[in-house]
């Protein structure tokens, strides 16, 4: 028996599979190179979950590409009784690492919208703890259903309940468990991003990345109508080939789905406006957002001194060692100035301890001022405080 890497004919459809698993295969581990190398030195909890997600999903597609080799997707009329029954029980076994692989990758999400969302000002704890809750169940059922008390050898039969019994019931729950599951996903960033103080635009940046996991949803769905219409209405073995077409792209879009949050386009809409990053870091703020911000939310900025500049002719660039030295944007000619003046209008109280006489600030005059002299800047700070010594 050949490979299957010949055109699709009325007796042989594995062409369609090899073609569905190469392209899921490699487009799958593009998107996890990206996201490592975006990530680097940024990798985190998220990472090694989508990663041992692949692991799994690498041992799916083994096993279904040992089971091509098998004479999956071939009429049975052209094969033999032990050889459609090795296929057969190689394609069900790559059943259990696909569920678990797709319950991996949607965990992975979770660990990375809990790292954004840190916390638990809204009960974050619990809320995500019951959305892990509802994944793992979704991968535990998906195992247990589609596998326990089975026949694997009847696994290309088209008959409703060869491989399973209540094999349709079996199929139907799995799939609620799997959009439920997403509906989780999803509603967890749509929910604690409408907390926010982000710009709409920005919160709809989210919103729009995370809906990605919508459209797996529908390829589960698809997966699941396709396999009920083999069950009644297909020929055995060949034409379960639409049921694993579309097994391989809901589990590639499941993988590939699980890094788009990871996009620099989308990471920008949390690095504003002086909130943490889900890494910890405080990002810059221009001026136009510190402006705009809140007084409790604007970042320290650290003053340093400027020391005068050597008199000694130095390569225009350089600094005294001869390194290159980046140019800096500063004004030349500046002068800035604040005065400040105010008396403290309280009245007077007698102060027993200091024998009647009270302290009162009259007058405070705080100056700052930036000169430019002797070709150097300096920034001079000068305070004077006056007080008045009343006596009641």
């Amino acid at each position: 028996m050949g490979a299957g890497f010949d055109t699709p004919g009325d007796l042989d459809h594995r062409g369609w599979i090899w073609v569905a698993g190469f392209l899921s295969l490699i487009y799958s581990l593009l998107c996890l190179a990206a996201r490592a190398v975006g990530k680097w030195g940024l990798l985190w909890y998220d990472d090694i979950v989508l990663g041992i997600s692949y692991i799994f999903a690498i041992v799916s597609w083994g096993l279904i590409f040992a089971s091509l080799t098998q004479g999956l997707g071939v009429s049975n009329l052209t094969l033999s009784a032990s050889a459609v029954e090795d296929a057969a029980q190689l394609y069900f076994a790559s059943r259990v690492p696909f569920f678990i692989s797709h319950c991996l990758s949607k965990l992975s999400i979770l660990v990375f919208t809990r790292r954004i969302f840190a916390g638990d000002i809204y009960k974050e704890n619990i809320i995500f703890g019951i959305s892990y809750g509802v994944c793992i169940l979704y991968g535990i059922l998906g195992i247990l259903l589609s596998s326990a008390g089975c026949r694997p050898e009847q696994a290309l039969v088209a008959s409703v309940n060869a491989v399973c019994d209540a094999n349709v019931a079996r199929w139907t729950v799995i799939t609620i468990l799997d959009g439920l599951s997403e509906i989780f996903v999803l509603a967890m960033p749509i929910w604690f991003i409408s907390k926010n103080q982000l710009k709409a635009s920005k919160k709809r940046i989210v919103v729009f990345v995370y809906c990605f996991r919508l459209v797996d949803v529908g390829f589960g769905i698809a997966t699941t109508v396709s396999y009920f219409n083999f069950l009644k209405f297909g020929r055995d073995n060949i034409d379960v080939v639409p049921v694993v077409v579309w097994e391989l792209v809901a589990l590639t879009f499941s993988l590939i789905s699980a890094s788009f949050p990871c996009l620099r386009t989308f990471l920008w809409a949390f690095m504003s406006r002086g909130l943490m990053t889900m890494y910890g870091n405080t990002t810059t703020i221009s001026g136009s957002d510190m402006r705009s911000s809140n007084r409790e939310t604007q970042p320290s900025v650290q003053l340093r001194s400027m020391g005068n500049n050597k008199t000694g002719a130095q390569p225009e660039g350089q600094d005294d060692d001869g390194e290159p030295r980046q140019a800096r944007l500063r004004p030349e000619w500046l002068e800035y100035r604040v005065d400040v003046r105010g008396t403290d209008a309280r009245p007077k109280k007698k102060n027993s301890a200091t024998g009647g006489l009270e302290v009162r600030s009259a007058q405070r005059s705080t100056q700052h001022s930036m000169r430019r002299s002797d070709d150097s800047d300096r920034m001079i700070i000068h305070t004077e405080t006056t007080y008045r010594v009343e006596s009641n």
